[in-house]
Parts: structure tokens; sequence; C-alpha cells
């Protein structure tokens, strides 16, 4: 089997990338690590429109999203990486958690 792979943000970059190594042919692990409680979304763009008219629009969530499930990829909301060992291919979280 191989290693397992964490991608490090969980915004819609992340959330496309580990659909693309699944669709790729990756049959390893595979985890989001994001600081955010959402699961990858599509940010909207920012537009003089979205200031004057008052309204925050809510987070949508990218169509990878519905898909992470599915695909057997684990989200990890509400965690930072705080340290990134290269030597022993670990990273450590805020909360103490290493992980390979």
């Amino acid at each position: 089997m191989p290693p397992a792979m964490i991608i490090i943000g969980a915004g819609e970059a992340g959330g496309c990338a580990a659909v693309a190594m699944r669709e790729a042919g990756w049959d390893g692990p595979i985890t989001i690590i994001g600081e955010e409680r959402h699961r990858p979304y599509e940010r909207p763009p920012l537009s003089k429109a979205l200031l004057t008219n008052g309204e925050v629009p809510r987070p949508r969530l990218s169509a990878e999203a519905e898909r992470l499930d599915a695909l057997d990829i684990r989200h990890r909301p509400n965690s930072r990486v705080v340290q990134l060992d290269r030597s022993r291919h670990q990273i450590r979280l805020q909360s103490g958690e290493v992980l390979p």
C-alpha cells in the first residue's frame, strides 16, 4: 500500500488536489487538513456589488467536497499544522498530535 498523503489546506484547491489524486489512481490514504470548520468550498469573488448590497454570501461547497466521502478522502477540520519534520516525514498539529 502506498504511504499516506496529507494535503495541508482545506480550501477549494486542496479539495480539487485530493480528488485529482484519486482520479489519477492514488489508492493510498488521503487526508485534507485545514483550520476552517467547513469542507472545501468556493470563495465568492469580491466586488463592489457585494460591498454595497450588504449581504454576505453563504459558502458554497465545491463539487469536489461532495465527493470526498465517496472517494475515501478524510477531512480534518479545525486543525492547524504547526510543524513539518521532513526528515521523519511527519507533521505536528497544534493539538500535539503527530501524523505521518
